[in-house]
């Protein structure tokens, strides 16, 4: 089972964040600079929820796959964690919320052939091990010596550590089953009042990951000091709605759910005259899904049965087991099959050994009040229909995201099996759509995924001139006085659930005519998804959610220059695939990883002078820096750990001790991606293989110098090899140019330039004072049509052995593009050469209309432009 590409995006910004902490040893700084940097002007500030570990949050919609995403994310946090964490086992404490959820997420990771667990065994190498509370309180292959081989998964519940109750006491109390822990007690691992042999001080001592699943059910007091009891190293949140003081730094947005087919959107929502109508419609379109799906089956598609959901009220307020099976009977009596319906309440469970999935299980309806919440999932579940009597209010927003996961992740041919539905009969509608949007909300959606008809006002054969209402948009409030007229008409209705006494023929063959309030649903159905889905399109165009948009700067392209710069499209390089198509020959977009598949670090020159090094860069001590603000421990070893680490290298033989630093220094080095590990590490280790004792002792005092010493060299051998590579195969025809990157509708600059002339966008992203003056100079030209400042990793690029962003876009009113970057003659111009070069070699391949140009102000090195010379070039294009 591999991520889809959202998923993905989500574990790299995961990784983005990490590489932030690292670099910045601060984690407001980190988040701030992370946010900044993806165009967020005002970031919200990062919470300190727990002094000293990083807590942060993931939001993923019901339907995202948050548990396989955890599940990865495990790899990602780890690789950044261990190097600074040797002595600690890898342990993650995964919380979830109920039992349900609990005994859910057992089944997933802890079942070796179960898609996620497999997943998890890929990542690491198979020696995984999963374990309940109960598993762990038996010590049930859990001691000392297991943990430190494996990657130790401890699922537990919410309530399971909680004091408050008398399980949760049971992992605060003496415990003999885990006395192979106690000789690796730290000071600081045990809680004040517990025996070291308690479950709670073995997991402090294991400084475990915490994933929680949920997190919006946490929060309290009582939540924050059951994480705390947990000396965490790191906190990841994942839920579809965080909390205000959440710190998240991936969104995924319903728009990436679609395009995805995760979940069956919109959901369309029909309010309806009675009870009786509700039933009988939510019957007759689950009959019509079935003869939809049958026939995608019978053309090679997926088995489904779609599933209405019954939201029934109990006549005594408490769950009272007459109220549904009267239900059922009812049912039962309009021709529905007793076997294909099932009560699910809190008290009563029929679908405990079902399997709904299942091609031999006859289940249809499934009767409940809101006993279907988290942890209940069925993606057959097409129809929530409410039958509660149209005074009632009936707690919809409970169970609505349990009928939105898409069968098989899979688009299906016809456009009514990729919705789910809600069918109402409320006096109230207007309660019942908030409602809804609640409930939509809960799972991560917003009011934009739903559309709403009101039946009982549009229908009827003489409707009351009150209830009729002008169509604006979907969403539109009806003011005060239109609201109260509703209630005091429909007041007058039965208080009493209305049956039908018959329905049309159900028969999944029957070829009958549909009634005409059903043709009316279907036919609103596959409109409204029509007009969804192209919404959809455009919000997920630039693939940034939308809640990261709705916080950003936007700035549209400038009306007389849209037209012109809409139709242009900048060429970058590809590579050809060897012809073996008869279709002539293929291309991909060219990856600079390309060139370093033949790299072999091992054998490229390992001379380093590590006489002139930076200072260290991490102190062992914890370092405040500001009010309850620290530096995250594990960027850097603790102090103990350090010293039993250098205590255990001093102590090995020389060649023993060579081979040691060189695994630690790999760890440090971490991915050097494309070069495999294995390279280097015979690199490492061929470095130290030249030191002399002194060297190696000052290598395990300054660790970190050396380490990114080493990581610079090899960045350089690497750059290196690929620019040779680069210009034989462009010299070869390996490499060519196609048009490809389209300039954006809109951009999202966090700061912005002065106001120059003849800019694309309505505003442009920030110049400093060098380049505003050239930008200005060029703007002045008469033959110049627009500029654009290219974002540094954002905008266009040329992708090359290196990836060069220049600094300007320019195109003149004959056409002619200019790509320009400017050098002030005081800064450090080192790669100058290597961009001159890239770019005049991109320029020779995209052709006569385009150019690039290095400018200086008066310094200029061979082959670039002073600006007085550059200015008189540019304005001799025409």
């Amino acid at each position: 089972m591999e991520l889809l590409p959202y998923q993905q995006q989500v574990l790299n910004d995961l990784a983005d964040f990490l590489s932030y902490v690292e670099r910045r040893g601060n984690l407001k700084e980190a988040f701030a600079d992370y946010w900044l940097d993806r165009g967020l002007a005002r970031p919200e500030p990062y919470r300190d929820i727990i002094p000293q570990v990083p807590h942060i949050c993931i939001k993923v919609p019901t339907g995202g796959g948050k548990t396989f995403i955890a599940a990865n994310a495990m790899k990602t946090i780890f690789d950044a964690l261990t190097i600074y964490m040797r002595d600690e086992p890898q342990t993650v404490v995964w919380l979830v919320p109920s039992n349900a959820i609990l005994d859910q997420t057992i089944k997933c990771l802890g079942n070796p052939q179960h898609p996620y667990r497999r997943k998890v065994d890929t990542l690491f190498n198979g020696r995984v091990a999963v374990y309940s509370k109960e598993d762990l309180l038996q010590g049930a292959g859990f001691n000392a010596t297991s943990v430190r081989e494996q990657l130790n998964i401890l699922v537990l519940s919410y309530a399971s550590f909680r004091t408050s109750n008398k399980e949760g006491r049971k992992a605060f109390q003496e415990n003999s089953n885990l006395n192979t822990f106690v000789h690796q007690m730290k000071s600081g691992d045990v809680l004040s009042d517990t025996d070291e042999s308690a479950l709670v001080n073995v997991i402090r001592s294991m400084n475990p990951v915490c994933i929680v699943d949920e997190s919006h059910n946490t929060g309290s007091t009582l939540s924050k000091e059951m994480l705390v009891n947990f000396n965490p190293s790191f906190i990841l949140d994942l839920t579809a709605t965080p909390r205000e003081q959440s710190n998240i730094i991936s969104y995924v947005d319903a728009a990436q759910l679609k395009t995805y087919n995760m979940v069956k959107l919109p959901v369309i929502v029909y309010n309806h005259h009675s009870s009786k109508e509700v039933i009988s419609n939510a019957i007759q379109l689950r009959n019509n899904l079935e003869i939809q799906a049958v026939a995608e089956q019978e053309g090679g598609g997926d088995y489904i049965r779609p599933i209405v959901l019954f939201q029934a009220e109990s006549n005594t307020g408490q769950e009272d087991k007459t109220t549904f099976e009267e239900i059922k009977k009812r049912l039962v009596k309009l021709g529905i099959a007793e076997e294909e319906i099932a009560i699910k309440t809190a008290n009563i469970n029929e679908l405990k050994n079902e399997d709904l999935l299942s091609a031999g299980c006859p289940i249809r309806y499934i009767i409940t009040i809101n006993a279907l919440k988290e942890g209940w999932d069925c993606p057959f579940a097409y129809i929530l229909a409410t039958i509660a009597n149209r005074q009632s209010q009936v707690d919809v927003e409970q169970i609505v995201g349990r009928v939105l996961r898409q069968p098989y992740a899979r688009r299906q041919h016809n456009n009514l099996l990729n919705n789910s539905y809600v069918l109402a009969s409320s006096a109230n509608f207007i309660t019942t759509l908030d409602k809804i949007v609640a409930g939509l909300n809960q799972a991560g959606f917003s009011k934009k995924d739903m559309r709403a008809k009101d039946l009982a006002e549009l229908a009827g054969p003489n409707p009351d001139p009150k209830l009729e209402q002008k169509q604006a948009g979907l969403f539109d409030t009806p003011p005060v006085g239109e609201r109260a007229a509703i209630d005091e008409v429909t007041a007058t209705n039965s208080n009493l659930v209305e049956w039908p006494e018959s329905l049309p023929d159900l028969s999944v063959r029957s070829g009958g005519n549909i009634p005409d309030v059903l043709q009316d649903i279907i036919e609103q159905a596959e409109k409204e998804t029509r007009e969804y889905e192209e919404q959809v399109s455009r919000r997920s165009f630039e693939n940034i959610s939308e809640e990261v948009r709705d916080k950003m700067n936007d700035f549209g392209m400038v009306a007389h220059s849209a037209e012109q710069a809409k139709k242009l499209s900048l060429p970058q390089f590809f590579m050809k695939i060897p012809n073996m198509s008869l279709f002539g020959e293929d291309t991909f977009f060219f990856n600079k990883e390309e060139l370093l598949k033949d790299f072999r670090l091992s054998q490229a020159d390992s001379s380093m002078d590590f006489s002139v090094m930076e200072d260290e860069a991490y102190r062992v001590d914890l370092e405040e820096v500001g009010e309850h603000d620290y530096k995250p421990r594990f960027w850097k070893l603790q102090h103990s750990t350090r010293e039993r680490l250098m205590e255990y290298l001093v102590a090995l033989p020389p060649e023993s001790q060579k081979k040691a630093v060189a695994t630690r220094l790999c760890d440090l080095v971490g991915n050097m991606y494309p070069i495999v590990d294995q390279e280097v590490k015979k690199y490492v280790q061929r470095i130290l293989d030249d030191m002399n004792v002194e060297q190696i002792n000052d290598c395990l005092e300054r660790e970190f110098s050396y380490r990114n010493k080493i990581k610079a060299k090899i960045k350089e051998l690497a750059t290196d090899h690929a620019e040779t590579v680069f210009y034989q195969w462009l010299a070869a025809d390996k490499i060519m140019t196609q048009e490809s990157f389209k300039l954006p509708e809109s951009i999202h600059p966090v700061e912005t330039a002065p106001a120059i002339p003849a800019s694309l966008y309505a505003s442009e992203g920030k110049v400093n004072s060098w380049e505003a003056k050239v930008i200005n100079e060029i703007a002045n030209l008469d033959n110049i049509a627009f500029w654009h400042r290219i974002e540094e990793r954002k905008g266009f690029c040329i992708n090359g052995f290196i990836n060069h962003y220049p600094d300007f876009l320019v195109q003149t009113k004959n056409g002619k593009t200019l790509l320009v970057e400017t050098k002030g003659d005081d800064r450090d111009n080192s790669d100058s050469v290597r961009k001159l070069k890239l770019g005049e070699a991109w320029a020779n391949k995209a052709g006569n209309d385009f150019r690039y140009f290095m400018v200086f102000d008066t310094n200029a090195i061979a082959g670039a432009y002073n600006l007085d010379d550059f200015l008189k070039v540019v304005g001799g294009l025409g």
